[in-house]
């Protein structure tokens, strides 16, 4: 089975060995491909919406794992049983949505947290809000991934259970173990920013209301962004 270069760095990053929850598993081929690359012994296939899981669990009869891959119905984690999975794998969702869901699963009274290896993120959006709940709810952020599929780009984060806290603000921003790092796909992505940055404060100083409060509101913000970025892009120098 082929996977897509998202879901391929995913399934590089799952320890050897242990047993794996994919919560949102939209068509299942993920755990099929951990399963079948002998990667995984057993998978959870987890979603909430009853049409993707349906999907799932054909394609796991198609390749004949119903024994090694369960598909479940699941809000979350709220599915998955304390012992039944090492490590949780979200990806394909949203920032805010996945910091929700690991916040949850913390506060429920049979939180399964404490008892994982590790935890795969891959949220589509609001990369430093899963990296704040990452800290909040006990794992610290051991590895981070970026890559770019079908013209898109995708951060993978690669966590363990332990207490962490990053110093500061633009660490959780950009992430902290891309910059030591000194990614080239975050540094082309911080480029890129720049420039568009630099192109919004130009448009705004020439603009007919150049010199009202509310443009020169929007300029600081602009011009604060601007000197993170310069800030983060000295690391690679």
């Amino acid at each position: 089975m082929e996977l897509t270069a998202r879901l391929k760095q995913i399934a590089d990053m799952v320890p050897q060995g242990f047993s794996v929850a994919d919560i949102g598993t939209d068509h299942g081929y993920l755990p099929i491909y951990l399963v079948v690359k002998g990667i995984s012994p057993c998978v959870l296939a987890c979603d909430l919406r009853p049409g993707p899981l349906e999907r799932a669990k054909a394609h796991v009869r198609e390749y004949g794992l119903e024994e090694q891959i369960r598909c479940r119905l699941s809000d979350g984690l709220e599915g998955v049983m304390s012992g039944e999975a090492s490590v949780v794998v979200m990806a394909g969702i949203g920032g805010h949505l996945c910091s929700d869901l690991l916040l949850q699963e913390s506060q429920r009274e049979k939180n399964i947290l404490p008892t994982l290896k590790a935890l795969l993120l891959q949220p589509q959006s609001d990369l430093a809000v899963v990296r704040h709940t990452v800290h909040g709810v006990g794992f610290g952020i051991e590895k981070e991934a970026m890559l770019e599929d079908r013209g898109k780009r995708y951060t993978v984060l690669f966590c363990r259970p332990g207490n962490e806290a990053y110093a500061h603000e633009l660490e959780y921003q950009y992430g902290k173990k891309l910059i030591e790092a000194k990614d080239p796909i975050l540094q082309q992505e911080l480029l890129e920013r720049r420039r568009t940055v630099e192109g919004l404060l130009e448009q705004i100083r020439q603009g007919e209301k150049c010199g009202s409060a509310a443009c020169a509101a929007r300029c600081g913000e602009l011009e604060q962004e601007r000197q993170e970025i310069e800030e983060v892009l000295r690391r690679w120098t």
